[in-house]
């Protein structure tokens, strides 16, 4: 089996990246490793403002909700807390459930 050296590497690695720019390019699509660092970014690509809020507003409530889980793991230790787990998933599942089977 050929393995090539670390100069081949690095050129096969680089002609890879320059191939897949070029075809992104050549579809008329955005490039991928454009930043718009000194120029207006273009009206088909922009992203509004309430989408990037939401998003923000996600990780603020799952960060806090992991930092919780993993203090009350440590506390708990890994019996408890797989115990507590798999119990309070059990529980959300069938209240899920009652809530929404027709009456």
């Amino acid at each position: 089996m050929w393995l090539p050296t670390g100069a081949q590497t690095v050129s096969t690695i680089a002609g890879s990246v320059l191939a897949l720019a070029v075809a992104v390019t050549n579809r008329n699509k955005p490039d991928l490793f454009e930043d718009y660092a000194t120029e207006p970014v273009p009206r088909h690509i922009r992203v509004k403002g309430n989408r990037i809020a939401l998003i923000n507003c996600g990780l603020a409530l799952s960060l806090t909700g992991l930092i919780l889980g993993v203090d009350l793991g440590a506390s708990l230790g890994l019996i408890a807390s797989a115990v507590a787990f798999v119990s309070s998933g059990a529980a959300l599942g069938f209240r899920s459930l009652k809530k929404s089977s027709p009456r």
